[in-house]
């Protein structure tokens, strides 16, 4: 099982079609002014309607051998979606973030800390975000229940060791 912590994952995609159990929507409802944590809901909404986290599952678990869109190397694994992204644009993130694509480190903690409950046996991370604490502690746990935690190491053109990749 692989978890795709991103912005969702559309279940119904001809590549992913009975493979993709829904996690949490980590961003369900949203403060745009709060900028420390604007999310501040939990919801059972993981389709993408950004495109970034079905384009990761298909890499990872794409259906083979099904003569539509690509295959993957893991044949088809199953699939959870924890949707860490904030929906629409904030007006205090960096312009380089695309609409729908900023994630904060407790929605990507506790999409981590979720999966490994899912029994998640690796998880997926495509994005970058600050480090703290609550996401140390979160790939800790992974590592303590043998998950393997695979994340992007930069975005941004930044210089400095990115989160979660940077621990």
């Amino acid at each position: 099982r692989i978890a795709i912590v991103d912005t969702g994952i559309n279940a119904s995609h001809e590549d992913l079609a009975g493979e993709v159990s829904a996690g949490a929507n980590w961003c369900a409802s949203v403060n745009p002014m709060d900028t420390t944590n604007p999310c501040n809901g939990v919801g059972l909404d993981t389709n993408d309607y950004v495109g970034h986290g079905t384009a990761v599952a298909g890499v990872a678990a794409a259906l083979t051998n099904n003569f539509l869109g690509v295959a993957s190397p893991s044949l088809g694994a199953p699939l959870v979606a924890e949707k860490v992204n904030v929906p629409g644009v904030l007006p205090w993130a960096p312009s380089w973030i695309p609409s729908g694509e900023y994630v904060t480190d407790a929605a990507v903690a506790n999409g981590i800390v979720d999966a490994v409950s899912r029994h998640a046996r690796v998880i997926n991370i495509s994005a970058t975000t600050f480090c703290s604490a609550p996401m140390l502690a979160a790939i800790r746990h992974a590592d303590s229940r043998g998950v393997v935690v695979v994340a992007a190491a930069g975005n941004g053109n930044a210089s400095a060791p990115q989160c979660p990749a940077a621990y």
